[in-house]
């Protein structure tokens, strides 16, 4: 994780917002990954914040981890309400996989 940063900042210098946006998405999985749930939400937002512009089904995928990484905290309320919109942004698309 210690050279994503660095590639992080390069991919804004560049305006290049879509591999910034993978950058959070990465950044926020390892962050689930080794417990640090907060990071993880903080990183997922701002992948979703930046892939909602451009990607419905990346929109959706964001909701979803966000929706898991609440749920592994223990904020069901919210895990839900990220579950609900990856849902109606799976069935908007015709994503059937999403839906399930």
């Amino acid at each position: 994780m210690e050279f994503l940063p660095l590639d992080l900042d390069i991919s804004k210098k560049i305006g290049n917002r879509k591999i910034e946006g993978e950058w959070f998405l990465k950044l926020g999985e390892d962050y689930f990954k080794t417990g640090n749930f907060q990071k993880a939400i903080q990183n997922f937002e701002q992948y979703r914040r930046i892939i909602k512009l451009e990607d419905w089904v990346g929109e959706g995928s964001a909701n979803g981890k966000l929706g898991d990484t609440y749920n592994s905290v223990g904020n069901v309320d919210e895990a839900l309400n990220f579950f609900k919109k990856q849902l109606n942004i799976a069935t908007e698309v015709g994503d059937k996989k999403s839906e399930e």
